[in-house]
């Protein structure tokens, strides 16, 4: 999974994430995100490489 912030200040996972930060998340069970402002989040579910 690919997460692109797209706006605002999110938690991911427990990772501090802000505008234009993207993450790629593996071997997660699931997925948390926080929005700690007004914030707009992508989500990709890619296929492995």
């Amino acid at each position: 999974v690919w997460i692109q912030v797209v706006k605002g200040n999110v938690t991911i996972n427990g990772v501090k994430a802000s505008t234009s930060d993207g993450l790629a998340i593996w071997d997660e069970q699931a997925i948390s995100i926080h929005a700690d402002s007004d914030s707009e989040v992508l989500l990709f579910d890619l296929p492995p490489v």
